[in-house]
């Protein structure tokens, strides 16, 4: 049971982890070194961070989980997992929160999202966001420090993200 920091980078842990036990305190698994840290035995994140790693385990999360490769189960309750890869894991299941930033001095929305192993498509926002004197470019996401275009009728969401409008500037003749 973990409710302090633990500096994880690279090695293995071998037993079932509680991160973040509400009776012990806060928790957090740092894993920001080159090296990822093997999680062998199951995972329960109660409401804290665990940055990355090898789950090899199941995983319950209902804290934050940023990236990480997933071999087992995983229960998302209404946590937040930012990246990772999905494609060797047994089963996945919850919910995921996308937040879509209008940036328009407006007010985030969210849609929430049955997750999947194959991935779930969206909805497009409705109403579409307005801005005075621009016109919507699309929503845009950021995977690998590059900001790509989402494309409600092919892409889908594996974990939760946030997608931002990108406007251009309405022109008249």
């Amino acid at each position: 049971t973990n409710c302090a920091a633990i500096h994880a980078d690279g090695g293995d842990i071998c037993g079932a982890v509680k991160n973040g036990h509400t009776e012990y305190g806060m928790g957090e698994i740092t894993g920001s070194g080159a090296e990822s840290t093997t999680f062998y035995g199951d995972v329960e994140n109660i409401r804290d961070t665990i940055e990355k790693g090898k789950f090899e385990g199941s995983v319950t999360n209902n804290g934050k989980i940023t990236g990480g490769t997933f071999t087992g189960t995983v229960i998302n309750n209404g946590g937040t997992i930012t990246g990772g890869d999905f494609s060797q894991a047994t089963s996945l299941s919850g919910n995921l929160t996308v937040t879509f930033d209008p940036d328009n001095g407006g007010g985030n929305s969210t849609q929430d999202v049955t997750w999947s192993k194959d991935g779930t498509t969206l909805a497009t926002p409705s109403p579409a966001p307005t801005k005075d004197g621009y016109t919507l470019a699309g929503w845009y996401y950021t995977e690998n420090n590059a900001e790509k275009k989402w494309d409600f009728g092919t892409d889908k969401v594996c974990y939760t993200m946030t997608l931002k409008a990108h406007w251009t500037i309405s022109t008249h003749t």
